[in-house]
């Protein structure tokens, strides 16, 4: 199903959804994931699918089941297309007039919802959902949430978590910036999760997840990011950092096609794991639940670089205390993030800048 959540980090409305989509019963053909790569069959995967939407002055992340969360999305979707920016009761008026079988199936809590509008009259954005339950979490705040990550979502952020900002944050991002750092802490602590449990999969949500913030009254999608990953292990000989083994490469096209490119090092070369010879390069191109692009659309979009405006780097940390999640945020306006690729055509190097890597071995040190 999905896990989606609506929350305040720093004053900045912010919504987030994940991509999986899974079926009731048996899955019978593999798919590929950007988390984890092929999904066992045992975690029923269906599909990938945008949770989040946006359109005019709406925003909305939606759980539960597709065939019918899709009409009710697609109604708002059209409403704006027709008319418009719509008011809070304009949009009470389109949930109350929905066909009988799609307010029966969220009455029975088979979809829910979270959003937030900003009113064309007043200017005020206002938040609003169904079928969602609350926790106070000491990372992000008061949250709403749903689906069928409610008990892992629970598990994990219903007490503090570690995490590092940058200290190199720029300073044209400002309050803003920062706050899109929590968000990304939040969405890096559940992909570590999958990629080194899947507890998200288990419990039918994850894939991979994309978040979108109000800043100024415009919402602002989560783009042009890389996601790197990194272990390390502490014990009484010090500090051991693996080499990075798998990176994504998240953004936008069209306006409303998430495109996420995943690189994986299957085996890092023993005389330089900076080359990375073996690995897996995937693309997945991600539709939102409103509109299907057409074969022409599909055809003209576009094979994402492995460049990017931040870099988000996630350290899962195993010691004798148990397993923390620390991250660090590195934004760059002419996209020269440290950790960059070159790509002949034959071979990809990895070329990482040495502050980069101090600064990974400072965080770790400082949470030991």
């Amino acid at each position: 199903m999905t896990l989606i959540i609506s929350f305040t980090a720093d004053k900045f409305p912010f919504l987030l959804g994940d991509l999986l989509l899974t079926t009731e019963g048996k899955a019978n053909h593999p798919l590929h994931i950007p988390s984890i790569g092929e999904v066992p069959l045992s975690f029923k995967p269906f599909g990938l699918c945008r949770k989040v939407s946006h359109f005019s002055n709406v925003a909305m992340v939606w759980a539960g089941y597709y065939d019918l969360a899709k009409p009710i999305i697609k109604k708002i979707y059209q409403e704006t297309l027709d008319h418009g920016p719509i008011t809070l009761e304009r949009l009470d008026n389109i949930f109350s007039n929905l066909k009988p079988h799609l307010i029966k199936a969220l009455k029975d809590k088979k979809v829910c919802i979270l959003g937030f509008i900003v009113d064309p009259l007043s200017n005020d954005n206002i938040g609003f959902g169904v079928n969602y339950q609350n926790l106070s979490s000491s990372l992000i705040g008061n949250v709403k949430f749903a689906g069928t990550g409610e008990g892992v979502f629970k598990k994990y952020f219903d007490h503090q978590s570690s995490f590092e900002l940058a200290q190199n944050v720029s300073a044209e991002e400002n309050d803003f910036g920062i706050a899109i750092c929590k968000a990304l802490t939040l969405a890096g602590i559940l992909l570590q999760l999958e990629i080194g449990t899947h507890k998200t999969l288990e419990n039918f949500f994850g894939g991979g997840y994309e978040i979108i913030g109000l800043k100024d009254n415009q919402f602002i999608l989560c783009d042009d990011i890389i996601f790197a990953f990194w272990f390390a292990q502490i014990d009484d000989e010090g500090v051991t950092l693996n080499p990075i083994m798998k990176f994504f490469k998240q953004s936008y096209d069209h306006n409303d096609i998430l495109i996420i490119r995943t690189l994986e090092m299957k085996s890092p070369d023993q005389k330089n794991p900076m080359f990375l010879t073996i690995r897996e390069d995937e693309i997945h191109y991600i539709a939102p639940i409103y509109r299907e692009p057409t074969p022409q659309e599909k055809s003209t979009l576009a094979k994402p670089d492995l460049a990017a405006s931040l870099l988000c780097s996630y350290v899962l940390v195993k010691s004798k205390k148990g397993i923390e999640i620390l991250s660090k945020f590195d934004w760059s306006k002419n996209r020269q993030i440290p950790l960059r690729f070159v790509d002949d055509g034959n071979m990809m190097e990895m070329q990482v800048q040495a502050k980069y890597i101090e600064d990974i071995l400072n965080i770790i040190q400082v949470h030991q």
